[in-house]
C-alpha cells in the first residue's frame, strides 16, 4: 500500500489495529490496490504458514496403521495466488455453494450490501473453474447438517471410525 492509501486504515481501537472493512473497501474497489495489498501480504503469510508448517509436522501425533496424518489449510484465495505450487498438497477441496446463496449468507450473517459482495466475488476465479480443479466438491447449498453429512463420508479415509 501507498502514501495514499495507507493512512486511515487504524480500527480506531485504543491498541494498534486494522480496520478491515476500509480495507477492503479500497481493495475491492481498485485493482491496482488489491495488487499492491497482495504483493505485501502475500509473502508474510506463506513465509508464516509455512514456518507454522514445519512445527506442526515435527508435533504429529503417529497417525493409525494405514491413514495418513491430515493437515487441513483454509485459503480464500488458494488459486488465485497459486498457494499449492511447489507445496506438498495431496488434495484440494472445494465447499461450494450457488452464487445466490452465498449472496443471500455474506447480506445476512456479515451484513454486506450486494455491490460490495459483487466486487469480492469479482476478484476471485470462478466457482466452477475452482471445482474443475478439485479433488473434493462438498455442496454447502443445503442445511449445516447436509454440509456435515456430505463431510463423514470422508472421515474414513483418515482413519476416523465410529
Amino acid at each position: 500500500m501507498n502514501s495514499e492509501t495507507g493512512p486511515g486504515l487504524d480500527s480506531g481501537t485504543t491498541g494498534p489495529g486494522l480496520d478491515k472493512r476500509k480495507l477492503a473497501d479500497i481493495v475491492f474497489s481498485d485493482a491496482e490496490a488489491r495488487r499492491e495489498w497482495e504483493n505485501f501480504i502475500h509473502p508474510q503469510i506463506e513465509h508464516y504458514l509455512d514456518r507454522w508448517l514445519e512445527g506442526v509436522k515435527s508435533a504429529l501425533v503417529k497417525p493409525k496403521p494405514g491413514f495418513p496424518s491430515v493437515i487441513c489449510f483454509d485459503i480464500p484465495l488458494f488459486f488465485e495466488t497459486n498457494w499449492g505450487q511447489g507445496r506438498h498438497i495431496d488434495e484440494i477441496w472445494v465447499v461450494y455453494a450457488p452464487r445466490d446463496i452465498c449472496l443471500e449468507r455474506l447480506r445476512k450473517h456479515r451484513a454486506m450490501d450486494v455491490a460490495d459482495i459483487q466486487r469480492r466475488l469479482a476478484a476471485q476465479m470462478s466457482l466452477d473453474e475452482k471445482i474443475k480443479q478439485a479433488d473434493v466438491v462438498i455442496d454447502n447449498s443445503g442445511s449445516w447438517e447436509d454440509t456435515v453429512k456430505q463431510l463423514e463420508g470422508f472421515r474414513s479415509r483418515f482413519g476416523v471410525i465410529d
